[in-house]
């Protein structure tokens, strides 16, 4: 088993674990048996029965995850036994904001929208690239580190050829995560659409109020 496998069953079990440990907070579970959980469901995932472990099985479903995915995996997953403090709010967001822009400029035009490709930028183009060293720049004066260390990586792991695929695209961003990116957006602008709402409504009974 080559490298590209051996973290295509890690990603697929860290998803399973990662479930294991949402279950667990939603069950109101303690800290140690966050962790107890999510270590059990991992060994679990990668358990050899016939005719695939159960993280062969979903890796065949989901495919390979993105280092992006697999770096807020593994933060969650660890996150109880280490007892890290959440996300930083600024880096969620601008991860968030990184990983929908990408993928809604990737994958509409990559599935035919558009007469231009940019997956083919993903194959090594000197500009793509340069282009990420500018934005890690930039992320890293605004002072994201996590979301600095999410690229790097996927650069390092493309430049070390740790994946199956040869695509810089496919090391820094998958359906899973951009999925985790739009929705998260959605909520937040559906969650300050109704506080302004809200203080919309107020502001005008007070008025009214006034005025009577």
């Amino acid at each position: 088993m080559g490298i590209a496998d051996l973290v295509g069953f890690a990603g697929a079990a860290l998803v399973i674990a990662a479930v294991g440990v949402a279950t667990g907070r939603l069950a109101a579970l303690g800290r140690p048996w966050l962790g107890l959980v999510g270590a059990a469901c991992a060994a679990m995932a990668l358990l050899p029965v016939v005719p695939l472990p159960l993280a062969g099985s979903l890796r065949g479903v989901t495919g390979d995850l993105s280092v992006t995915t697999l770096v807020l995996l593994t933060r969650f997953v660890l996150r109880p036994a280490f007892d890290w403090k959440p996300l930083e709010a600024r880096s969620a967001l601008a991860l968030q904001c990184l990983v929908t822009a990408g993928g809604l400029l990737l994958y509409p035009l990559t599935l035919g929208l558009g007469l231009w490709d940019p997956y083919r930028l993903g194959y090594g183009e000197l500009w793509f690239l340069g282009a990420l060293v500018a934005l890690a720049a930039v992320i890293l004066f605004f002072d994201l580190f996590f979301v600095t260390v999410c690229l790097a990586l996927g650069v390092l792991a493309w430049s070390l050829g740790v994946f199956e695929s040869r695509n810089l695209w496919d090391h820094l961003l998958d359906p899973l995560v951009f999925v985790w990116g739009l929705s998260a957006l959605l909520l937040r602008s559906a969650r300050a659409l109704r506080r302004a709402t809200r203080r919309g409504a107020i502001g005008f009974m007070s008025g009214a109020e006034s005025s009577s």
